[in-house]
C-alpha cells in the first residue's frame, strides 16, 4: 500500500481555531484569569437550519413545531419515574441540555 501525501494533508480547522483561542487568551490575560474559555466556529440555530433547509428546498412543505425545553425534560422525568427508559425519554433530556436556555446553547 502506498500512502498518498494529498490524503494526508487536510487543514485542521480546530486546530486553527484553538491556537487563535490561546492567542487571544494570552494577550487578554487578566480577563480570562481563572476564567472558563468557550471556543466556537460555528454557531448555527434550529431557525436557522430550517430557513437553509426552506431555501434549498423551496417547493417542499416544512412543518414547525415550537417545544418548551422545559416541557420535554418534564415529559423525560416522568417517563424515567414509570420505569420507560428508552430512546424517546433520553432524547428529550439531550434536547433539553443542548437548546435548553441556560446550558450555552444557541437557540
Amino acid at each position: 500500500m502506498v500512502a498518498r501525501p494529498e490524503s494526508h494533508f487536510r487543514p485542521n480547522y480546530a486546530a486553527a481555531t484553538i491556537g487563535r483561542a490561546v492567542a487571544e487568551v494570552l494577550c487578554h490575560l487578566e480577563e480570562t484569569r481563572n476564567q472558563a474559555v468557550f471556543v466556537q466556529d460555528l454557531v448555527t440555530t434550529q431557525q436557522r437550519m430550517l430557513a437553509i433547509a426552506q431555501k434549498v428546498a423551496p417547493d417542499r412543505k416544512w412543518a414547525s413545531t415550537d417545544v418548551s425545553t422545559g416541557d420535554t425534560e418534564t415529559m423525560a422525568r416522568d417517563n424515567y419515574a414509570n420505569g420507560m427508559v428508552d430512546l424517546e425519554a433520553s432524547m428529550r433530556f439531550f434536547c433539553r441540555s443542548v437548546f435548553g436556555e441556560g446550558y450555552r446553547g444557541d437557540f
